[in-house]
């Protein structure tokens, strides 16, 4: 079958205590500290490259967590002059950019496909870079190819 992968985002400009903070407030949770195997259904919040500046955030359960988040990062970009949003495919490109501190990385979960379509009913629309379809060593093959052969 075809892969859905998550796509993830990395806020540069932006503090990790002033997004969790956000996160927190919207939500109305507290972070808990990262444990692998996270949550399924969870936002894995990013301050630094190594697994330990991680924290878990689990969103209310009513929306797929990509809804959740993209709506509160959006707000979040918005009222913080500086801030933009990056979107990638896994895990390494994250922690890559938070080396420095300069970032904020989120991860999401894989889509959960059981809800796929129930979402779809209640919401509409996903928010743009919900997920991929496919890994991103393929896109980039294709993309490749395509810029060659017109």
């Amino acid at each position: 079958g075809v892969v859905w992968e998550p796509i993830h985002r990395i806020l540069t400009g932006a503090t990790a205590d002033a997004l969790q903070s956000a996160l927190e407030s919207a939500w109305g949770v507290t972070a808990i500290p990262y444990v692998e195997p996270t949550p399924l259904h969870s936002v894995v919040l990013c301050k630094g490259k190594q697994k330990a500046d991680r924290v878990t955030l689990v969103p209310p359960s009513d929306k797929l967590p990509v809804v959740s988040m993209s709506t509160q990062v959006d707000a979040f970009a918005a009222g913080h002059k500086g801030v933009s949003i990056g979107y990638v495919h896994g895990e390494e490109p994250v922690d890559a950019a938070c080396a420095d501190g300069k970032a904020v990385g989120l991860i999401l979960p894989k889509l959960d496909k059981t809800r796929f379509l129930e979402t779809l009913h209640d919401i509409g629309t996903l928010p743009r870079k919900a997920f991929s379809m496919g890994e991103a060593e393929e896109k980039r093959f294709y993309i490749e190819a395509r810029n060659i052969l017109p």
